[in-house]
């Protein structure tokens, strides 16, 4: 089978892009013309498969009209004009609309040199020791022979500071380890950022003070991720992260830092994973966003997100690589529900952050079924577009 898209031959995305082979158009060669993909939000190509042109009928369409008309927004550019407002508040029901123009959010922070900023979140003795241990064997490696474990322990600080001065004079903030964070705090340690006064939430705090951090989700998991990192937020450490001077720090997202919201792990291969974000600071591993419309809660994106359909819509319409990054997120078609619409969504994820609040990791299985089948209605999918996405997702 080949498409030949305009002069483009695209036979090579047979097996590549296109999740079921028998969804294939009944040709032997098709022939689509440009125009097919102007009407594809900012004219992105696409396979062409009977599933993906019913799609592409029923929302694109529609969705590459409104993006030509707030381009800004959708780009990450803050462009907040009155047409945009009118535009949010006339949307109803049964109406489709873009995330980028229902939402506002950026990517973290980049400390440059994490482990000078950065502790992580233990709950026993157990942890720090091994943390010690391995913040030891590291030391050894350089200039810091005979150092005894137990020596560490006595003068953590000293040779916490010891070290930061050793990687800053060979200019390197990842000589020990690029992920490796020796620095540790127990939970009771670390302080609620929704806890800390409006003065010290922008500027930072007198003293030492230890708050939660969002530095990612390496484990790939959806709804609900616990706290692992703290980070040192006094008004020295605020300064020197908004400045840039003492490491090669990006100062991101300070805006959204009291906020709540929604992010999604930017790699994924088969299926988005979005999780909600506590008011807190961030990183830039995580892309937060939250919803600006009452009718659109976060609730009701997040479960949006970890459907079936906005994965198979994201890897067919927005992008074919294996990152989501937030100007690609931006583009992913929201539809707005009607009352009852919403409150049958709310009730199953209300379900399913009760059962992640006792672990994290626990398996929803039935619960996320119930998800994607109230989103397939929401959309108006038909069934044979439905049976397609479930083969995609098996």
């Amino acid at each position: 089978m080949i498409f030949e898209i305009g002069s483009v031959t695209a036979d090579k995305y047979e097996m590549e892009f296109v999740p079921n082979p028998n969804d294939y158009l009944e040709y032997n060669s098709f022939k689509a013309h440009p125009s097919l993909f102007q009407d594809n939000v900012f004219e992105r190509f696409f396979i062409p498969t009977k599933t993906n042109l019913d799609i592409h009928s029923n929302i694109n369409k529609t969705l590459s009209r409104i993006g030509n008309e707030y381009p800004e927004p959708l780009q990450g550019k803050k462009s907040i004009s009155d047409q945009l407002t009118q535009y949010r508040h006339s949307l109803k029901a049964n109406d489709l609309t873009l995330l980028g123009l229902i939402s506002e959010g950026e990517q973290g922070l980049v400390t440059g040199n994490n482990s000078r900023y950065i502790a992580q979140i233990i709950n026993s003795t157990d942890e720090a020791e091994k943390i010690n241990e391995k913040f030891l064997k590291e030391l050894a490696k350089y200039d810091f022979e005979g150092l005894a474990l137990n020596e560490l322990k006595e003068r953590i600080d000293f040779y916490y500071d010891k070290a930061e001065k050793f990687k800053l004079n060979h200019s390197k903030p990842d000589i020990f380890g690029k992920f490796f964070i020796y620095k540790y705090k127990y939970n009771d340690q670390v302080v609620p950022f929704e806890k800390l006064s409006v003065n010290e939430k922008k500027y930072g705090c007198e003293n030492e003070t230890w708050v939660n951090y969002y530095k990612g989700n390496s484990d790939g998991l959806t709804w609900r991720i616990p706290f692992s990192e703290s980070i040192l937020w006094t008004k020295e450490t605020v300064t020197e992260l908004s400045e840039g001077k003492v490491t090669n720090s990006r100062w991101q997202g300070h805006n959204f830092f009291k906020t709540t919201g929604f992010a999604w792990v930017d790699y994924f291969t088969s299926r988005v994973k979005s999780f909600f974000v506590n008011e807190g600071i961030y990183s830039k591993n995580i892309v937060k966003l939250h919803s600006i419309l009452d009718s659109v809660p976060d609730k009701y994106v997040v479960a949006c997100l970890n459907s079936k359909f906005i994965s198979y819509y994201v890897k067919n319409f927005i992008t074919s690589t294996h990152t989501l990054q937030i100007n690609d997120g931006r583009l992913i078609p929201i539809k707005i529900p009607n009352k009852d619409e919403l409150m049958a969504i709310i009730k199953v994820v209300d379900l399913i952050l009760e059962i992640k609040e006792k672990d994290s990791e626990a398996e929803t299985h039935d619960l996320d079924k119930k998800i994607d089948n109230l989103v397939y209605q929401i959309y108006g999918l038909k069934d044979e577009t439905i049976k397609i996405i479930e083969e995609a997702n098996t």
